[in-house]
């Protein structure tokens, strides 16, 4: 059998037989599994990182369902956008709230942050390589003045898809190292940036790590699809950012929300304040709202008798709770 051949040359990790489900037309085999150490010694390729395999047995029953019947792609997807719908339409917040609201990107030199919410980058890391914002190299032919040193740039690009673009110099003073998986490391997050040493200067790695504070930064995102690049380097990075979706467009709603609110909270406290500045002593203060409090109820008086007040109270009391 196949599988028995496949077995001489792999090790299987984990097997799900779909034939078990109820009322299940798929009854495929699935198995994950990963090569023997000696074979993929005899490849090249380092055994700890040797991607799992997965492999599917169907019959050919089974196959031609999958390929043109019941069980396609196609009518199986369909029948999933179906119920997620009808879960939309019955518990929309349950469901926007399973939406993803934000991505992490990984890539080396150049990612791309698909469908993005136009603002500030949530994070991002740069990973030391012995190059990345090293120093400037000149023709040794070149002679520089005693007060004159060379200094690499630091700069991060941001591209969107109409060709508008903006450009961000991330402030790094010194190359970026790395020894044996271990490396320096750019951070930017919570809208601070720091550089996280974990090399020495002579190449060895450090007992313990130092922080260099690069202090408040930001870089900010186009709407939609945007590029990120180190202008002048290559190294991996990675990015994490807010996608477009209800609920982000939902949390961007309350954000400007609660600034109104609180500018206008704000507005309310500045006026007030004026008002009270405008009496020199407290006593004056109170002396004025005595006065106010008083013409108040000699034009309560001289619109309506005393034995009226109460019944104006009392019907103004019912308008409330009606």
């Amino acid at each position: 059998m196949k599988r028995d051949e496949i077995k001489k040359f792999f090790i299987v990790d984990a097997t799900k037989d779909h034939g078990r489900k109820n009322n299940s037309a798929y009854n495929a085999i699935h198995e994950m599994l990963h090569m023997k150490r000696k074979y993929a010694s005899k490849s090249g390729v380092n055994y700890e990182t040797f991607p799992e395999v997965e492999i599917q047995y169907w019959d050919e029953e089974l196959r031609e369902k999958c390929l043109y019947g019941e069980l396609s792609y196609a009518n199986y997807k369909s029948k999933d956008l179906i119920a997620i719908s009808e879960r939309l339409e019955n518990d929309r917040e349950n469901v926007l709230s399973d939406l993803p609201v934000f991505y992490t990107i990984e890539g080396n030199k150049t990612i791309s942050l698909g469908n993005a919410v136009a603002g500030e980058l949530i994070e991002l890391h740069i990973y030391g390589n012995n190059d990345v914002f090293s120093s400037l190299k000149i023709g040794d032919d070149v002679v520089l003045s005693d007060d004159l040193y060379l200094f690499g740039d630091s700069i991060i690009v941001i591209k969107d898809s109409k060709g508008n673009s903006k450009e961000y110099e991330l402030g790094i003073k010194d190359v970026l190292r790395q020894k044996d998986g271990v490396y320096d490391e750019y951070v930017l997050k919570d809208g601070k940036a720091q550089i996280i040493r974990r090399i020495n200067l002579d190449g060895t790695i450090k007992t313990k790590e130092t922080i260099e504070d690069l202090g408040a930064f930001s870089i900010e995102l186009f709407d939609g699809t945007n590029t990120l690049l180190i202008k002048n380097y290559t190294a991996s990075l990675k990015a994490k950012f807010a996608i477009q979706n209800d609920m982000t467009n939902i949390y961007a709603s309350k954000v400007e929300m609660n600034s109104a609110i609180n500018q206008t909270a704000e507005q309310v406290d500045i006026n007030v304040n004026k008002k009270l500045e405008s009496y020199s002593k407290t006593t004056e203060m109170n002396a004025a709202i005595d006065v106010k409090a008083e013409e108040i109820n000699q034009k309560v008086k001289k619109k309506v008798g005393e034995d009226e007040i109460i019944s104006k109270i009392n019907q103004s009391a019912e308008k409330v709770r009606n």
